[in-house]
């Protein structure tokens, strides 16, 4: 042995003995300091004084001791670690816990995963840690605690499971689906990790619902109908709901018997879906159940039994309906008189005609859109409607009657550009540019100089509609007018890509032309009103389209 060999290891025993007799102190910062110091030495001498210093009655020496222990990494440590698992202090456990962990040995299985049940959350979080980092001796241990009676001990071996990717850990995942939402949710999560594939419908419809994507069961088909219907028994409200969802998309009749007894439902939103769906499925022996449900005590629900009785179009529904029109709440009002609109009976006309007045837009459009379902039989009982005492109505009807389409309009169409509220006027000029009848020419061009801007643009656009080359002139005027002419160059260039070779010559070359316009917006302040703000408007493409025209007639 050379000088400075023999030299380092009478230095190295000084140390030792000089640690060992400070672990005998009465301080308590002087013991942890010596434990600390002793750890750090990695000498298997040092594992048994430390080992004795487990029983110190300070914590903070045994906190000190438990983690010096765990990095000498000595399997004797094992059993007296464990055993401290029952210190009161919690810091003592996490200390032990941890170094459990770093010893890597089977032996620590048991108390780790009784560690999970700790009521110190650090303690579990690293008991967790630790069972991960065992890795393979850990899995049967952990499956055992799929079945403990505390849900973050199941959560913590679910989460730990997928994170170890634990083949055999599958089956015993899969019914886990089944459990509460966290526990499903989690194994659904886990079984992801694993690359798991469901192999029937069945796995199929729970797996998709529990990762919710509530829509994958349908691309199945009818070969989903089955498990769903099942589902429809299920304890979770969110799965109950969205197996009735994914039944209407199918649309399999074997669905109406359990949707009916779904609409039944204590959960609001179940018998919601279960009236869409039994809505979809267009079966006549749900009629009786969605006439109770327009009494359900939910007004979502209500609605939703309401569209479906439309979408039904049973003429025994034709009551209750009205009755729903009649409603305060505009939501259903709404649903309502679009259910009238589906069914082809005559009787529907009049409350349809009486909603375009209703107080709320939702249901004026809804009354217009269902309306324009019934066909061009009912113009004759909207034209009195364009006379009528109501602003809303008449406005509801002109706009309704160019949805229509109907050329019968015209004429009274035409007449209510006189009207004396703008906002009537402007939905006659929309109305007429929809029907595109050459007899609105004339009656356009003069709603080009109405007082209301609001009515001029909706002339103008609605001229462009027309498709005659005769407005151009007066298109070009209203162009240069900066309210008006981003208006009117989109009626230019409507003009332009439908029949470009009855524009003339002069006119062509003009818009060919056009450069540096401007439009104008209008934006309320509550300060200072109405502040009118300059754009440029870009004349590119509406002048590009005159020049290639021109070039296709040599000019």
């Amino acid at each position: 042995m050379g000088f400075e060999e023999f030299k380092a290891q009478f230095h190295l025993k000084l140390k030792l003995t000089t640690l060992l007799m400070q672990m005998r102190s009465g301080s308590e910062g002087h013991r942890e300091t010596a434990i600390r110091e002793l750890g750090a030495l990695g000498l298997p001498q040092v594992v048994d004084p430390i080992l004795r210093a487990l029983k110190d009655p300070s914590p903070g020496v045994r906190r000190s001791a438990a983690t010096a222990l765990g990095q000498l990494g000595d399997a004797r440590a094992v059993e007296p670690l464990t055993a401290m698992m029952k210190d009161p202090r919690y810091n003592v456990r996490r200390a032990v816990i941890t170094a459990l962990g770093q010893l890597g040995s089977a032996r620590t299985v048991e108390t780790l995963v009784a560690a999970l049940k700790d009521p110190d959350q650090d303690v579990r979080r690293i008991a967790f840690e630790g069972l991960v980092k065992l890795g393979t001796p850990a899995v049967p241990a952990l499956l055992d605690c799929l079945q403990a009676p505390e849900e973050h001990v199941r959560q913590d071996a679910i989460r730990a499971l997928g994170s170890l990717k634990a083949p055999e850990a599958i089956e015993p995942l899969v019914a886990m689906l089944k459990f509460s939402q966290g526990d499903a949710q989690l194994a659904a999560q886990a079984l992801e990790a694993l690359n798991w594939v469901p192999s029937h419908p069945a796995e199929r419809v729970l797996y998709a619902f529990t990762r919710g994507r509530y829509d994958d069961p349908v691309a199945d088909g009818a070969a989903a109908v089955e498990p769903l219907m099942a589902a429809l028994h299920d304890n979770k409200a969110v799965v109950r709901r969205s197996a009735a969802r994914a039944l209407g998309m199918i649309g399999d009749r074997r669905a109406v018997e359990p949707l009916l007894q779904a609409a039944k439902d204590d959960n609001q939103e179940v018998r919601e879906f279960a009236y869409r769906s039994l809505g979809q499925l267009g079966d006549e022996r749900a009629l009786e159940a969605l006439l109770a449900g327009t009494r359900d005590d939910n007004l979502e629900a209500r609605e939703a039994a309401i569209t479906a009785l439309g979408a039904i179009k049973s003429p025994r529904a034709l009551e209750a309906l009205f009755a729903c029109a009649r409603h305060g709440d505009n939501h259903i009002r709404g649903a309502a008189i679009a259910a009238l609109g589906e069914l082809d009976d005559p009787r529907v006309i009049e409350p349809l005609v009486n909603a375009l007045t209703d107080k709320r837009h939702n249901v004026r459009k809804a009354a217009a859109d269902a309306l324009v379902k019934q066909g061009g039989s009912i113009v004759e009982a909207l034209l009195p409607a364009l006379k009528g005492g109501d602003e809303v109505a008449r406005a509801s009807a002109a706009e309704t009657l160019g949805q229509l389409g109907d050329p019968g309009a015209v004429p009274a169409l035409i007449a209510t550009l006189r009207d004396k509220a703008a906002a009537v006027r402007k939905e006659a000029a929309r109305a007429l540019g929809h029907i595109r009848d050459g007899r609105a020419l004339d009656a356009l061009i003069g709603s080009l100089e109405d007082d209301d801007p609001d009515v001029r643009n909706a002339a103008v656009t609605a001229l462009g509609l027309l498709n005659d080359a005769r407005v151009v002139p007066h298109l070009l005027v209203k162009i240069t007018e900066p309210r008006m002419a981003a208006a009117a160059m989109d009626a230019l260039q409507a003009l332009l890509n439908g029949n470009p070779r009855t524009l003339a010559v002069e006119d062509l070359r003009t818009l060919a032309g056009l450069t540096g316009l401007t439009y104008e917006t209008i934006e309320y302040d509550t300060l200072i009103g109405n502040v009118a703000t300059q754009h440029d408007l870009e004349t590119g493409q509406l002048s590009q389209t005159a020049k290639e025209e021109l070039r296709r007639r040599g000019l």
